[in-house]
């Protein structure tokens, strides 16, 4: 990383929403089988269907990861209002682009998305595919530690993803 580009880690908004348009468009053409949302399906949503996917409601968010004032890297944090459920969060759209990776910076990324969830939730949940070795790695740096495999998790152009379930628990980190 050069010495002066500045790395933001924020919970993004309605203001972000053409910047989360082009990236998540990016991260499904370089990387179909990381996500469950088809490209072309993202492509046909309108700017404010994009705007409203940001606006939600603490304490779930989406994050972006920024180099000066260029939005790299996503994360989206997902918890259930039921009480039965909302002690759990699901990091979902994990991405950093190709030029920005290298850096660090989805650690730093996933590292802002730990910070704030720890205030809401008790266990944070992903799934990843079994393929996907360099995510699993950072994964697990992170201490997210698996507790099974979804069996044809997904299908992308008739192939069959599996994807391993991952769980960090909260209530066990210093």
């Amino acid at each position: 990383m050069k010495a002066s580009q500045l790395v933001t880690i924020r919970p993004l908004g309605r203001q972000d929403a053409a910047s989360y348009r082009a990236l998540r468009i990016a991260a499904l053409e370089a990387e179909p089988e990381a996500f469950s949302a088809d490209l072309e399906e993202v492509r046909r949503r309108d700017f404010a269907w994009f705007e409203r996917r940001l606006d939600v409601q603490a304490p779930s968010a989406h994050f972006g990861a920024f180099l000066d004032d260029n939005l790299v890297g996503l994360a989206s944090l997902s918890v259930e209002s039921s009480a039965k459920q909302r002690h759990r969060g699901l990091v979902t759209g994990v991405f950093v682009a190709q030029e920005a990776r290298g850096r660090g910076l989805a650690a730093r990324l996933l590292g802002g998305v730990i910070a704030y969830a720890s205030k809401h939730v008790d266990v944070l949940d992903l799934a990843v595919g079994t393929d996907n070795t360099p995510a699993r790695a950072l994964y697990g740096r992170l201490g997210f530690r698996p507790y099974g495999v979804m069996r044809d998790a997904l299908r992308v152009d008739g192939r069959s993803i599996d994807e391993e379930l991952m769980a960090l628990d909260l209530r066990a980190r210093d």
